[in-house]
């Protein structure tokens, strides 16, 4: 499907941060959207056009702003109910809008747009897009309930998240949402000193990474993962922990030499396990 200029216009103008012409662009596309209220090609372009202006006042931290034009989604959506993809670009931009409600600390909010992208994924069981997407809102809900100290909150997420991955066992893209669901729950467990529920949720990133030895993307955040967890071991004084999961990254990143990114965790790594050591410079 061709893209006309004025939707265009709202991207191109939006990353050039000029409000007014960016808002004038999808004024327009709202009214072609109104003119032509059946032709289902300019109802979804009216959809991506409102998730990028969403995008655009999230990122600006301009909260009012992204509501209205989420809220405006919402109820385009509603009138387009058996329009998959109309379903998913709003699924899509209620993880953008969890990302951007938890970065202000409005949890209550983020709470609420989860539970609109859980119904979704719901009414759609059979959307592979909606069920990625579900799973990315989770990994981003967890973060911020960890970063607000939450804990209860993060946990009810990281539960549902490892049942949705169950569901989907060999989707590698949901099995990666997992990945770093956990990842995220290893610092909110860290930074509320629950050592315990910590090593749990590394366990479970040790495991998936072991299901998926050849996707690097796992095993970047096993290896970022373990990171986190030497400095949570050093912390909590476990200084033999601390060096056991050192050691598990040096192996991480022998099986990788080519990959920069697991070679850049292991000196951070490194350096964090340094630190805590009493020694000061064995990490061994």
């Amino acid at each position: 499907m061709r893209q006309p200029l004025f939707f265009k216009l709202i991207y191109y103008e939006a990353i050039r941060g000029k409000t007014p012409e960016m808002e004038a662009a999808f004024q327009l596309l709202e009214a072609q959207a109104n003119r032509f209220p059946d032709n289902q090609d300019i109802q979804i372009l009216l959809s991506d056009g409102a998730g990028h202006v969403i995008s655009y006042y999230g990122k600006a931290g301009k909260i009012p702003e992204m509501e209205v034009a989420f809220q405006l989604l919402e109820a385009h959506a509603d009138i387009f109910q058996d329009n998959q993809d109309i379903q998913v670009l709003l699924s899509k931009r209620a993880v953008n809008v969890i990302s951007y409600y938890g970065e202000v600390g409005k949890i209550q909010k983020m709470e609420a747009t989860f539970k609109l992208l859980k119904v979704q994924a719901d009414r759609f069981p059979d959307n592979q897009d909606i069920q990625i997407l579900l799973s990315n809102g989770a990994v981003n809900a967890i973060n911020f309930y960890g970063i607000a100290g939450k804990i209860q909150g993060m946990e009810a997420t990281f539960k549902l998240l490892k049942v949705h991955a169950d569901r989907f066992p060999d989707n590698q893209d949901i099995q990666l949402e997992l990945s770093w669901g956990a990842f995220n729950a290893i610092n909110g467990y860290g930074a509320a000193g629950k050592i315990q529920e910590m090593e749990a949720a590394f366990e479970l990133l040790k495991d998936q990474a072991d299901r998926f030895p050849d996707n690097q993307d796992i095993q970047i955040a096993l290896s970022r993962g373990a990171v986190n967890v030497i400095i949570n071991y050093g912390e909590a004084s476990k200084i033999p922990e601390m060096k056991a999961t050192f050691k598990l990254l040096k192996n991480q990143a022998d099986r990788f030499p080519d990959n920069q990114d697991i070679q850049s965790i292991l000196s951070k790594g490194e350096n964090n396990a340094n630190y805590y050591s009493p020694s000061g410079n064995n990490a061994e």
